[in-house]
């Protein structure tokens, strides 16, 4: 993928923005995360990636040459544990930062593991997850089932089967949380997957400088469900009186679609990690 001349206009007092990650294992998630904080870099914004594993692979690995399966609700509280550690410790840690916040997996994740294990919700996660400073955008890579074991065969770190694939695609999708995610194809080719998850986030990046990011912070009015991508997040503004208006938004269609095009943001109201007005970045 074609890498764009940074420009300096739009990355001036950049807004803070929380990305999360998700989707079945074998998506991409790692992957993409890593290729969104390059991406960032390379046009001269700062971006920091963390991870928030559970250890599954791991204990997976070490359970096939034991000989040793743990019961799932025995497994869900050694990965509960972990992952919840790491969700806190790298919120914590990015709050130093002050532009682009990437994290691989959140707390969605063990929730969904839970329902392809059949076990309850809990109350104890969801509630951590309403606590948690809200991300700016929760992204979901959505990818056939069958295509995500066939990545996970051919990296050869770890196993996983297809069934159980399949129950954790639609253990996601059961997920009260889902219909706030944005969906993204990860079935093509690692760039094509970057850009759509660059545009995704420069829409997030337009709409946090419109809303305002200062002080403290409130829903501020949901723009319209996008079709193919589901609804966004609400988007959070300071407190006092609502703007007269909705938080303006492109009046087309600004989240990405396979094979689609966006709209070209105003000269100067574009609040993206990386060039896109005026250039050839993933605006057309």
């Amino acid at each position: 993928m074609g890498q764009v001349a940074p420009t300096t206009q739009h990355l001036k007092e950049p807004a803070f923005l929380l990305i999360v990650l998700t989707g079945i294992d074998g998506s991409g998630k790692t992957t993409a995360a890593e290729a969104t904080v390059a991406a960032a870099r390379q046009a001269g914004t700062e971006a920091r990636l963390f991870r928030n594993y559970a250890g599954r692979r791991r204990m997976s690995l070490l359970g096939a040459r034991l000989g040793v399966q743990l019961p799932p609700r025995a497994a869900d509280v050694i990965e509960s544990a972990v992952r919840t550690f790491n969700v806190l410790n790298s919120h914590r840690r990015a709050r130093k930062f002050h532009t682009l916040v990437v994290m691989d997996r959140h707390l969605h994740c063990q929730l969904a593991l839970r329902g392809m294990h059949g076990l309850p919700r809990g109350r104890f996660i969801p509630w951590l997850i309403r606590t948690l400073p809200a991300p700016d955008l929760v992204i979901y890579l959505d990818i056939e089932p069958r295509e995500a074991h066939a990545r996970i065969l051919a990296r050869a770190t770890d196993a996983e089967r297809l069934e159980d694939l399949v129950s954790l695609r639609d253990a996601y999708r059961s997920l009260p949380e889902f219909s706030g995610f944005t969906h993204i194809p990860a079935g093509g080719s690692t760039g094509e997957v970057l850009s759509l998850v660059q545009a995704a986030i420069s829409g997030a990046g337009r709409q946090r400088k419109e809303c305002g990011t200062a002080g403290p912070r409130r829903p501020c009015p949901r723009p319209p469900d996008r079709r193919r991508a589901g609804p966004r997040l609400p988007i959070l503004h300071p407190a006092g009186p609502h703007p007269p208006a909705p938080c303006p938004v492109p009046s087309g269609p600004d989240t990405p679609r396979a094979g689609g095009a966006l709209p070209r943001p105003a000269p100067g109201s574009c609040r993206c990690p990386w060039p896109c007005p005026g250039t050839s970045g993933p605006w057309s």
